[in-house]
């Protein structure tokens, strides 16, 4: 299923943008946790998001990001296209980052269909409940080895999870952080990623989960909601 979003304007009231290309998405790797750069093309794409909102006189009072870098990225190339004059600086939450994909990060999709098998790559893609091995704890990849994640309690942060899993903590970033900010009223921009802003989408429009998890959102194309 590939997602058609609904038209920008100045209206809308919730904007959902996935990163624009990273360095793994060009190469096809499992990504999730691992804090990977935009391409130069990802930048290009960002900038093209920035100028389509811009165009739609589509302007945000609160801004929401994931803490990986390409989120982030992706997030200030848009906020200082609209607001050049202005410091606008996100909310970042770890329960919008991507998936955690475990012992698969890293791993290009063609690596794990020649260790695992082509049907259970397929079975760690699209199954709601498979769940790869985890990392280590001290392992790269894990949070306790990245000290951005340092405030949190280990035992609250992944190290792999099934998209079911994620999901939940999406939920909870949906009621904590998104919800009560759009019931106030406020323009908001959200700054994530394939596997998180598809739960978002499936809190907004119901989807079940066969058709979530399959949903294609491209890089960098604003989704927007106007209730």
């Amino acid at each position: 299923m590939v997602l058609a979003p609904a038209p920008l304007g100045p209206q809308a009231k919730l904007v959902l943008l996935r990163h624009g290309e990273s360095e793994w998405n060009a190469s096809s790797r499992f990504t999730g946790w691992a804090d990977i750069d935009l391409t130069p093309q990802g930048v290009i794409q960002a900038q093209k998001a920035a100028e389509l909102l811009r165009c739609a006189q589509w302007s945000f009072d609160d801004g929401l990001s994931s803490m990986l870098s390409r989120a982030l990225c992706t997030y200030w190339i848009v906020a200082r296209h609209l607001y050049p004059d202005h410091d606008r600086s996100p909310v970042t939450d770890w329960r919008l980052n991507e998936r955690h994909y475990g012992i698969l990060t890293g791993m290009t999709k063609a690596e794990v269909s020649a260790q695992y098998g082509a049907l259970e790559l397929a079975n760690f893609r699209f199954n709601t409940d498979a769940r790869p091995t985890p990392v280590p704890p001290n392992a790269p990849y894990s949070p306790e080895s990245d000290p951005r994640y340092s405030p949190f309690a280990a035992q609250s942060l992944p190290r792999a999870e099934s998209i079911s899993d994620a999901a939940i903590r999406v939920r909870a970033a949906w009621t904590d952080l998104i919800l009560p900010r759009i019931q106030a009223g406020k323009r908001v921009l959200v700054c994530a990623h394939g596997t998180t802003l598809r739960s978002l989408i499936q809190i907004i429009e119901g989807h079940p989960d066969e058709t979530t998890a399959s949903m294609k959102i491209p890089n960098a194309q604003p989704v927007a909601y106007n209730d």
